[in-house]
């Protein structure tokens, strides 16, 4: 019976290993597509004229990534390589196994390139990304499981 238990208990050691490598996974992957399909503003495409100094890399490098409640800033600067939103998932997903994960952006535009304003992302970056869960969730799965 003491082997029994032993067994049961490394078991569901790893399988606890398992299941947050998984999480970190998925998390990761999602919050990175979002990052990548975030348009880097290119003023030749707009309508108008850029704002005054107007330097691109603002959204791109303002998502947000926090544990258990919302982070909203404040903003950093524009970086169109994401430096800043990059480090922030990878130092954040790896704490979220058992905690809710917020990946949000507080740039003032960034619900209108979501619902089509930019020609670059015509159909989002958030709502494309959820819609490949499912493929990021099952191969995350079978490299943990």
């Amino acid at each position: 019976m003491v082997d029994f238990a032993k067994q049961m208990k490394k078991w569901a050691t790893k399988t606890e290993k398992d299941i947050a490598a998984v999480t970190v996974d998925i998390i990761t992957e999602l919050a990175r597509t979002v990052t990548f399909r975030t348009p880097i503003g290119d003023p030749t495409l707009w309508q108008s004229m850029p704002p005054a100094g107007y330097i691109p890399g603002t959204l791109i490098n303002n998502w947000f990534s926090s544990i258990d409640v919302p982070n909203n800033g404040p903003l950093r600067a524009p970086n169109s390589f994401a430096v800043d939103t990059f480090a922030d998932i990878e130092k954040t997903a790896r704490m979220a196994p058992g905690h809710v994960f917020y990946f949000q952006n507080p740039v003032r535009y960034a619900w209108r390139i979501e619902f089509g304003w930019s020609s670059q992302a015509p159909k989002g970056m958030v709502r494309l990304s959820v819609r490949n869960f499912d493929t990021i969730a099952k191969r995350a799965m079978r490299k943990h499981l």
